[in-house]
């Protein structure tokens, strides 16, 4: 595989930890791209199933890291330091890559070099595939304003991320005492010294299954209250920091409670209300402000929290 200016190599870093039912379609996905220079990493994240015999079963294909299970965060460093490319790409183990996933990316990064990273928008999918039909909304870039932005609301789900590598190298990885949020803090980092790129076409799919981590409401509203308090720590500016802190408090809250009333089922959905409530007071004005802003007319989201898995 030739490596040039016009055609750098991208290296799609794939985590897996008990991924076997989903991961030869990601791998698939992320070898069938139009473009011609790609390096697919796999990183067996300790999984208990044939997680490592599917992704074997490709061969020379792929570049296949086998290791104990140290979390995602760990897994996607351990990816990356044993890929080649001058351009990093994210997929998750149940995602999907359409063909023009990698090609859309680069031309970001050809056309404006002060980007480090490029978010994009995305679909999501079941588990047999099937598209949803809830559309995501399509985000739009602030000019200048690329920290205060990332500060207030991630970037959706990480999948198709893209950065150079001397922007991860510079910013430094991802944070492996993070348990969820990971992405956020991660483009929250790259975006105070680089401007943040977005995609608006349809270029990935986001697979929605029960029991992925962004279900799991504590552990992401305590690791991102993480986020903000290190975020806090090197903002430029600590009052406009608060501010965003705050809307980024509340469009997260929002997120999680919408799920849990309209998502996550019908059966003891109060129960989990409440609870998570007692856990993290805030979320009463959150329920309150959301309350008003839909009474008001604006829609309750079209969003699930976005947050990594």
């Amino acid at each position: 595989m030739t490596q040039n200016l016009s055609t750098p190599l991208v290296s799609v870093i794939i985590p897996c930890y008990n991924g076997e039912r989903f991961l030869a379609a990601a791998i698939e996905s992320a070898l069938n791209q139009t473009y011609p220079a790609v390096e697919v990493v796999v990183v067996n994240d300790g999984s208990k199933d044939d997680s490592f015999g599917v992704a074997h079963s490709f061969g020379a294909r792929i570049v296949l890291v086998d290791q104990q299970n140290r979390g995602l965060s760990a897994a996607r460093n351990r990816g990356i330091a044993a890929s080649k490319g001058e351009i990093l790409m994210l997929l998750d183990a149940d995602d999907i890559f359409l063909p023009t996933a990698v090609a859309s990316r680069v031309k970001h990064f050809a056309d404006d070099l002060s980007i480090g990273l490029v978010a994009g928008y995305y679909r999501e999918i079941d588990e047999e595939g099937t598209v949803s039909e809830r559309i995501p909304e399509v985000r739009t870039l602030w000019e200048g304003q690329a920290f205060r932005q990332a500060v207030r609301r991630n970037w959706g789900p990480p999948v198709g991320w893209a950065f150079r590598r001397e922007v991860f190298e510079r910013v430094g990885g991802f944070d492996p005492l993070l348990k969820s949020c990971e992405d956020w803090d991660f483009v929250i980092r790259v975006s105070l010294r680089y401007l943040v790129g977005y995609e608006p076409t349809v270029q990935t799919y986001y697979r929605k299954l029960s029991g992925q981590m962004s279900s799991n409401y504590p552990t992401m509203l305590s690791a991102a209250n993480m986020v903000r308090r290190k975020s806090a720590v090197y903002a430029p500016n600590r009052w406009s920091n608060w501010v965003d802190g705050k809307f980024g408090q509340f469009e997260l809250g929002r997120r999680v409670i919408y799920a849990v009333l309209f998502q996550d089922g019908k059966v003891g959905r109060m129960g989990k209300i409440l609870g998570l409530m007692s856990k993290y007071p805030y979320l009463l004005w959150v329920l309150l402000l959301s309350a008003f802003s839909f009474l008001m007319g604006k829609r309750a989201s079209n969003s699930s929290a976005e947050t990594s898995k």
